[in-house]
C-alpha cells in the first residue's frame, strides 16, 4: 500500500488499478489530448474524485461504508468508474469556468476554456443515469440486508398465524 500525498489515504492494488481504468474511460493519456501537453487529471486528482465517489455513495441513505475493493468484489467496476469520472468532470468543470477568458476586438470574439458547456452537457447525462443506477443498488442492498440477517424476510402478522396452524 502506499499514501497519496495530500489525501492521507492508503492505497491498495485495486485502488490503483480502479484510477488507471477512469484515465482509460475518460480517454485521458498524453498521447491523445492533443490541445494540453500531458494529461489533463493527475493520479491525486482522480484519487481523489474516487473518494469523494465513495464519499457521496455512502453517504445516501441506507449509509453504508464501501470501498473501491467493496464495490469491485460485488461487481460494480462500472458503477464506481462512472461515478468517480463524474466526480472528476465537475471538479474539471469548476476549473474551466474559473479561467474562462472571453475577448472581443474589432468585432471577433475569442473565449479561451470555453469547454464548460460541453462538460456541462455531458455530466447532465452521465449523473441522471448515475443516480437513477445508484438508488437501484442501494435499494438493493438495502433489500439483501434485510434477508441475510438471521431469519430470512420481515416478520409479519401472517408469521404468528401460521405457527399456530392457521395457514
Amino acid at each position: 500500500m502506499t499514501q497519496l500525498q495530500g489525501l492521507a489515504q492508503e492505497t491498495s492494488a485495486t485502488f490503483r488499478a480502479h484510477v488507471q481504468l477512469v484515465r482509460l474511460f475518460m480517454r485521458d493519456f498524453a498521447e491523445l489530448n492533443l490541445l494540453i501537453k500531458g494529461e489533463e487529471s493527475s493520479d491525486r486528482m482522480i484519487s481523489w474524485a474516487a473518494l469523494d465517489f465513495l464519499s457521496d455513495f455512502n453517504g445516501t441513505p441506507p449509509f453504508s461504508a464501501f470501498s473501491i475493493e467493496g464495490m469491485y468484489s460485488m461487481q460494480l467496476q462500472s458503477f464506481a468508474v462512472r461515478g468517480t469520472a463524474i466526480a472528476l468532470l465537475q471538479s474539471v468543470m469548476l476549473l474551466y469556468i474559473r479561467n474562462q477568458l472571453p475577448f472581443n476586438d474589432g468585432g471577433i470574439s475569442v473565449s479561451i476554456n470555453d469547454k464548460a458547456p460541453l462538460i456541462q452537457a455531458t455530466l447532465g447525462l452521465l449523473q441522471s443515469t448515475h443516480e437513477q443506477n445508484k438508488r437501484l443498488i442501494k435499494t438493493s442492498l438495502n433489500v439483501m440486508g434485510i434477508m441475510d440477517e438471521g431469519p430470512s424476510g420481515v416478520h409479519s402478522d401472517y408469521a404468528a398465524m401460521s405457527n399456530l396452524g392457521y395457514l
